[in-house]
């Protein structure tokens, strides 16, 4: 069976973003393209205050999640951060809704907790995962997705192949992707 839908997981801070990104630079630099988003962690004075999606096509930023300011911050909470949904749907329509011609590849980094507060995320995906058009869709997910139901529908799909990311001291912190 043709899997077309790859998913690449791992632990925090183990690459995922950062393959995904060198996998984009890979097929820019050989003309084909690819539609959809990764996210960046934010950091002021050396920490992570929070999340941005970035979209592929236009490299324009949106916030995802911020930590939050007080206890009486309202929305979506993720650990420490809050989610902008309202941002975040607004980057998708941007993506989604706006490109004229869309690309055989969908690059989404990542489809995690935090995206999944937004409805309308959670039906582009679904719709996207079931089209039968050959488009091929790189992912990122948490290692950790048990508690999230909706990933593991996507994780069980016939055309789904997960990959997990490593890295090794012992190999000078090169990336390593197995088949899981």
């Amino acid at each position: 069976m043709y899997r077309n839908h790859i998913f690449v997981t791992g632990p925090p801070g183990c690459g995922k973003t950062t393959l995904i990104k060198n996998i984009c630079e890979v097929l820019k630099n050989k003309q084909i393209s690819c539609s959809g988003f990764y996210t960046e962690e934010i950091r002021e004075n050396g920490f992570r205050c929070g999340f941005d999606v970035v979209t592929l096509n236009s490299n324009e930023r949106f916030p995802l999640a911020r930590i939050a300011e007080n206890k009486h911050d309202k929305g979506a909470c993720v650990g420490r951060y809050v989610v902008n949904v309202d941002s975040f749907e607004q980057s998708l329509k941007l993506i989604f809704e706006n490109e004229k011609q869309y690309s055989k590849i969908l690059i989404i980094d990542e489809i995690g907790k935090m995206e999944s507060f937004s409805k309308y995320f959670i039906k582009i995906i679904r719709k996207y995962f079931k089209l039968d058009s050959g488009i091929i869709i790189l992912a990122s997910i948490p290692e950790n997705r048990t508690k999230l139901f909706f990933i593991e529908q996507l994780c069980q799909l016939p055309s789904a192949e997960i990959f997990t990311v490593t890295t090794s001291k012992f190999y000078n912190e090169h990336l390593f992707v197995t088949t899981g």
